[in-house]
């Protein structure tokens, strides 16, 4: 009977390895999700930020508007009656304000959508005109791009959802609508992205920066538009201490918020923690590739020729047999699979959807099982 080496067991399953992370890495190129990997990535989110507590690491700090509670009626230029939008007049005077004191505010991420005229336009145009760093949304609607009534600088701020909760940030749209995070890569970063074909399209992003931090913890500063304009005008030196250097983050954080894995998530919190996700490197490498490569090719042989040698520890006859019935026993590739995700989040902060991989080694592994039941003659 031929008896087949263990070279070509090796070449079989590192062959099917580099095929297993061909299909990984398309997968996780693509924005789509499932339950099961939205629950592993949202314990494996809380097992990091315990673990880590991780910060931004960002050069300057964060300072957060609110504008839910500076809303006007305007009238509905599609229907009858008024709809209620942010009120510019408030807009227009806090861009006046950063533009008066030099612009020396480091960036200002203004998350609220221009989509319908206002009677205060033209204040908020001279504002923004005059205000430097500045970048606003715009939407994509059927396929067709919608974008701001006025004439601001402005980026795609679209995310989408598979299972009811935002999971995953893809980044460009139509292969050239870049998205808000990618701009603000290479605007304040000066990185273009992709920067090689193993980067990502679609992103899970890294929470670095909660809800519950702006509101409970306080560890940022957060104002509500209104109550800052006051403030800045009553108190001597506040653009100083919270403007000046700093980026700024406006938006909608009572009422555009979204469901995600780590729980309820304003939306500008989603654009910002997507940038810093990017910017910290958290994108697949030469290194993480191998690393994967190599995990695969140890699946494989798993699954494939069943037993996996177990580590000689030079400890005694009994350390190696506990150590060969722990392997073989208690090690499955499901398991394996499960500790790639978490040293993958962990060690390269690259965060992965597995569950589509795991149903297909689960089928295989299945079928050989009842191959060798069933139809395999014993030796």
């Amino acid at each position: 009977m031929l008896k087949i080496s263990k070279r070509f067991y090796y070449l079989i399953s590192i062959g099917h390895g580099i095929l297993l992370f061909i299909c990984l890495w398309l997968l996780n190129n693509g924005a789509y999700t499932t339950d099961a990997d939205e629950g592993i990535l949202s314990k494996v989110n809380k097992l990091e930020k315990s673990l880590f507590n991780s910060k931004p690491h960002y050069d300057h700090k964060f300072v957060f508007i609110n504008v839910s509670k500076d809303l006007k009626l305007q009238s509905d230029p599609n229907e009858y009656g008024d709809i209620s939008i942010t009120d510019r007049t408030k807009l227009a005077q806090f861009f006046k304000l950063l533009a008066d004191n030099g612009n020396h505010h480091y960036f200002a991420l203004c998350d609220v959508f221009l989509e319908y005229p206002s009677d205060d336009d033209s204040a908020l145009l001279a504002a923004t005109n005059r205000c430097n760093n500045l970048l606003f949304p715009y939407h994509l609607t059927h396929d067709t791009v919608q974008q701001p009534f006025l004439a601001v600088p402005a980026a795609l701020s679209d995310f989408m959802t598979y299972t009811g909760r935002f999971a995953k940030f893809k980044l460009l749209y139509k292969d050239s609508l870049k998205t808000t995070p990618l701009v603000l890569l290479e605007t304040l970063d000066n990185r273009a992205y992709p920067s090689s074909f193993l980067n990502f399209k679609s992103i899970f992003p890294q929470y670095y920066i909660m809800p519950d931090q702006l509101y409970k913890s306080k560890e940022y500063p957060y104002f509500n538009l209104g109550e800052l304009l006051i403030l800045s005008q009553a108190t001597p030196g506040f653009y100083n201490q919270f403007l000046k250097n700093n980026f700024i983050v406006i938006g909608n954080f009572d009422t555009d918020v979204h469901s995600s894995i780590v729980g309820d998530m304003p939306g500008p919190l989603i654009l910002l923690n997507s940038y810093l996700t990017l910017r910290n490197g958290a994108h697949a490498n030469w290194l993480w590739a191998l690393f994967m490569i190599f995990v695969m090719s140890v699946i494989s042989y798993h699954l494939f020729f069943g037993k996996v040698a177990a580590p000689d520890l030079k400890k005694g006859p009994w350390v190696a047999l506990l150590m060969e019935i722990f392997v073989n026993n208690y090690i499955s590739f499901s398991g394996i699979c499960l500790l790639m995700v978490i040293l993958s989040s962990l060690v390269f902060s690259v965060q992965l959807n597995m569950a589509l991989l795991l149903t297909y080694l689960c089928a295989v592994n299945f079928f050989i099982n009842f191959y060798q039941k069933h139809f395999k003659k014993p030796q």
